[in-house]
């Protein structure tokens, strides 16, 4: 059972962790993306704002699963190294 118990910690905080370092990558890209469709939104191009709103969806969907990723480890992580 020992094993196993850390096993499992083991890989939540690397879940977590892992999520925690690409969460700013990806706010930092909608950032990025969101300049790219204002920009093209104020110089009226249909084809560019079409294809940043497509990449924008595309990419907000991965940042929406991350952040409830950790979200939902956060307790789960407090939970199990809480000491006894």
């Amino acid at each position: 059972m020992g094993v196993q118990n850390l096993v499992f910690h083991s890989c939540t905080s690397s879940v977590r962790s892992c999520g925690l370092c690409s969460l700013p990558l990806l706010s930092i890209a909608v950032a990025r993306l969101d300049g790219r469709i204002v920009r093209d939104l104020v110089s009226a191009d249909d084809k560019g704002f079409l294809t940043g709103l497509g990449l924008w969806f595309a990419l907000v969907v991965p940042s929406i699963y991350t952040n409830s990723m950790i979200r939902h480890l956060q307790p789960t992580l407090s939970l199990r190294f809480k000491p006894a």
